[in-house]
């Protein structure tokens, strides 16, 4: 089967589940894929999920990606223990969003990881660690400029918790192949512009500059968009630039 035929078993596997997470495997076949619906052996499968250890050695020289639902009631988000699951394994993960007051209203299955991109920049939902504000940036990195940016993942939630000079922006960049800039002075296309919004108590967003006085970017609970830069003028506190040639652009899974 086609991944569009496992996304309509995923969604409906997710429903009969509720109010537990479901979970499963996607697998590679002669076909093309199949879908390995899997026991939820978590203690607390309602708010996590775990798969025997034996149907994970069973089908792992065949798993495409690591399957599981949320039921969410706030931001939907995928969290840092998943991604390191999916890590662990040497594979990407997927998920699909169930709404908390109508377990009937599912999302798309979405695919997430650090081999996950994708190139449709406007118009995406925010999940958090699969479409926010640095998945969009590295994405138009990849798919706009041929650079491949590491991910820099976290548990939702971090602007919240944190000081100022623990911002995730600010204590990456330089991982990342960036340098600070003046964006007062040298402003281009494909700068990255950080700024802090809301309560965050630290700088805790991200835009990209793509010319024409034009950003990119995606705020929490809306689509990502293309907005005016000189309403977010008075917010940006940082420019950040690519400056490392050295980093190969690595195989990636392109949606």
């Amino acid at each position: 089967m086609n991944l569009k035929e496992v996304e309509k078993i995923a969604q409906e596997y997710a429903k009969e589940q509720v109010p537990k997470e479901s979970c499963g495997l996607i697998i590679t076949s002669e076909d093309g894929y199949d879908f390995i619906k899997c026991e939820n052996i978590h203690e607390e499968p309602e708010k996590h999920f775990k798969i025997d250890s034996s149907i994970m050695l069973k089908y792992s020289k065949v798993i495409y990606s690591i399957f599981h639902s949320h039921i969410e009631s706030n931001t939907p988000a995928v969290s840092l223990a998943d991604i390191k699951l999916c890590e662990s394994w040497d594979c990407i993960g997927s998920i699909v969003f169930l709404s908390e007051r109508d377990n009937k209203l599912c999302s798309d299955l979405v695919f997430y990881g650090d081999k996950v991109i994708y190139n449709n920049l406007i118009g995406r939902p925010f999940y958090y660690n699969v479409f926010d504000c640095f998945t969009l940036i590295k994405d138009y990195y990849y798919t706009k400029l041929n650079i491949s940016l590491d991910y820099v993942y976290s548990d939702y939630g971090w602007w919240g918790e944190t000081e100022h000079k623990d911002s995730l922006y600010l204590s990456e960049y330089t991982r990342l192949g960036l340098e600070e800039i003046d964006i007062r002075q040298d402003l281009k296309i494909g700068d990255i512009l950080v700024m802090k919004l809301g309560r965050s108590k630290c700088l805790n967003h991200g835009a990209i500059y793509v010319g024409n006085n034009k950003i990119i970017h995606h705020l929490e609970g809306k689509l990502s968009c293309s907005e005016a830069f000189g309403k977010y003028a008075d917010r940006i506190q940082r420019g950040l630039r690519y400056i490392d040639s050295d980093i190969v652009k690595k195989q990636k899974v392109i949606f």
